[in-house]
């Protein structure tokens, strides 16, 4: 099992607050998957990568579906500790959201013998 953080930023344009054609959210649920929503006002394919710290893509998917709103799971669970971004793209604005892969520590036990 691994614990997550993540931070959120916007990457490209300046835009208005409201005005960006791309909104995602991402969780992660207990089975150690990475649950990403899609928001995404235009016709076109999204593409989602996720960056590993030496700027190797170590995932990429395009959801090549035209719906205004989707969802993807990913399973985050074979990839070694580490930072890592999560980015988004629609072709005109780009999403990228910084994550935190830790394996908790083992919590020792001593139990003592009658």
């Amino acid at each position: 099992m691994l614990l997550a953080s993540t931070t959120m930023f916007a990457a490209g344009h300046q835009q208005p607050a409201g005005s960006s054609s791309l909104r995602t959210g991402l969780y992660f649920s207990k089975d150690g998957k990475l649950n990403i929503n899609i928001e995404n006002n235009l016709n076109k394919m999204t593409k989602v990568q996720i960056i590993d710290s030496r700027n190797q893509v170590v995932f990429q998917k395009n959801n090549k579906y035209n719906s205004r709103l989707s969802k993807l799971k990913v399973d985050v669970n074979s990839l070694p500790d580490g930072a890592y971004t999560v980015q988004i793209s629609n072709g005109k604005d780009t999403v990228a959201q910084n994550v935190q892969l830790e394996t908790p520590k083992q919590e020792r036990f001593l139990v003592v013998g009658k």
